[in-house]
C-alpha cells in the first residue's frame, strides 16, 4: 500500500511538472511572436522611409506636411504614401 501511495505521488508530479513546462512553452512562443510582430513594423517602416531617399523626396518634411509649394512631386509622394 506504501509503494502505492509513492508511486501515485510520483505520477502526480510528473504531471504537475510537465504541465509546468507546457505552459513555460507556451508563454516563451508567445514572446518570440510578438517580437516577430514588432521586428516586422520596423521592417515596413525603414522600407517605407527607404522608398521616399530613393525616389529623392525628403520623407520629414512629407510627414510634416511642410513645403506644400515645392511642386507636384511632393504632392505625389504624399498621396502614395497614404
Amino acid at each position: 500500500m506504501n509503494i502505492e501511495k509513492v508511486l501515485n505521488i510520483i505520477g502526480v508530479l510528473g504531471i504537475i511538472a510537465s504541465l509546468v513546462f507546457v505552459g513555460l512553452e507556451i508563454q516563451q512562443s508567445h514572446v518570440i511572436a510578438l517580437s516577430n510582430q514588432q521586428l516586422e513594423r520596423a521592417h515596413k517602416a525603414i522600407d517605407m522611409i527607404v522608398g521616399f531617399l530613393e525616389a529623392g523626396e525628403d520623407y520629414d518634411a512629407i510627414m510634416r506636411n511642410e513645403d506644400l509649394e515645392s511642386g507636384n512631386n511632393f504632392l505625389i509622394a504624399r498621396r502614395n504614401f497614404y
